[in-house]
């Protein structure tokens, strides 16, 4: 497994938990497949930089400043 995908997953995981949201609700906002959301959160699953970005505009934050936070957990 990538360390950088599974700290991406991590980071996933944090703030989605931190936003207090369900698995399903934020891969609606996302626009992704439940399935999908949860592979990522396991580091299992790559995603694209536009995908990436709709995960930080869906925490409200810019996608510079969720890639910092990826980083941290590396």
């Amino acid at each position: 497994m990538s360390t950088l995908r599974a700290a991406f997953g991590r980071t996933v995981r944090e703030i989605r938990i931190e936003l207090g949201l369900s698995q399903e609700k934020l891969a609606q906002q996302v626009k992704v497949s439940r399935n999908f959301l949860g592979s990522v959160e396991r580091g299992e699953s790559s995603l694209s930089l536009e995908v990436a970005d709709r995960f930080a505009k869906a925490a409200g934050m810019r996608l510079s400043d969720l890639l910092l936070r990826v980083e941290s957990h590396r």
